[in-house]
């Protein structure tokens, strides 16, 4: 197996293609608008003298601090390929990815919870018009986010790190959300919760999607079907490629590994076989961003 050598160069000079990219200007804007926020809730708990509203306005004070830490993780994304670490720091992002998936998985946990209790021991809530404008706002700002994360995220080749940002602000919606059906129907003080079971069942599904997906990233993924049959139309290419077999691919956060073994006929010297892989080599490399080592095999007599 040859060395491969790495160096900066192969990092992505356009910031605009750089999943890093997208998450610090996500982070920015969490920023900007949870400091809005934070000052909106404290203002009319204030006003309201309502110690919860004022509390919750500390609580979307300290996810500025997630989105700090987000921030500085995305730095550490674009940092290019070193001797300890030759394919880039890219499973950053899936391992911060993981954190905020067991993080959601925890937020629906006390949801259901506190659904149960709402069931079986309901309880009248007091609104004022200004809590109430602060909530509205509140959820309103915070799905926002949610929208802005979900289509940075997808401009970043479907960033799991911003899909999973995303539905930690829309975990902060739906919290308002079982307040604001009794506020509703202040009639039937038992769909608080109701609505909270509901929210909890969607906070839980998609953070267990989401940690599916981390986890078996970290673990080391199979290569996709759609991957496969990109290396099996560029080997195609090439007639001297009879048969391609052992496909596999070691990806450390979009870089790394595409290894194969090509068949070819025996009667190949070594320097045309060292060159041939050397071209396919070259085109995983240009088609797919991740290197390539390329097995040479005779092929075999059965065929």
């Amino acid at each position: 197996m040859r060395e491969q050598k790495f160096s900066s160069e192969e990092i992505p000079s356009n910031p605009l293609t750089s999943k890093a990219y997208y998450a610090r200007l996500e982070a920015w804007i969490s920023i900007l608008v949870n400091f809005t926020l934070f000052g909106i809730k404290l203002y009319y708990g204030r006003l309201s003298q309502s110690l919860a509203l004022t509390a919750d306005a500390f609580e979307t004070l300290s996810d500025v601090a997630t989105s700090l830490a987000i921030f500085f993780i995305a730095r550490e994304l674009d940092r290019p390929p070193d001797r300890e670490h030759p394919f880039g720091h890219g499973r950053l992002e899936d391992t911060t990815t993981l954190i905020i998936a067991v993080l959601l998985f925890i937020v629906g946990i006390q949801f259901l919870i506190q659904g149960c209790q709402r069931i079986f021991h309901p309880s009248p809530i007091q609104f004022s018009l200004p809590a109430l404008f602060a909530i509205l706002i509140g959820m309103g700002g915070k799905e926002i986010l949610a929208q802005v994360a979900f289509f940075l995220g997808k401009k970043a080749s479907n960033s799991e790190l911003l899909i999973a940002k995303a539905w930690h602000h829309r975990s902060d919606a739906l919290d308002s959300l079982p307040v604001l059906v009794v506020f509703l129907f202040p009639r039937y003080p038992w769909l608080d919760g109701v609505s909270s079971l509901f929210t909890s069942t969607i906070i839980i599904l998609m953070a267990s999607k989401i940690l599916r997906g981390s986890v078996s990233r970290l673990l080391g993924r199979s290569i996709s079907p759609e991957e496969k049959e990109k290396i099996l139309n560029i080997t195609s290419q090439f007639k001297e490629v009879d048969n391609v077999h052992s496909i596999h691919l070691h990806d450390y956060g979009g870089k790394g590994v595409i290894t194969m073994h090509i068949e070819v006929d025996g009667s190949l010297s070594v320097k045309e076989g060292h060159d041939l892989s050397e071209k396919i080599e070259k085109e995983i490399k240009e088609q797919t961003g991740f290197e390539g080592i390329v097995h040479i095999e005779p092929l075999s007599e059965e065929k």
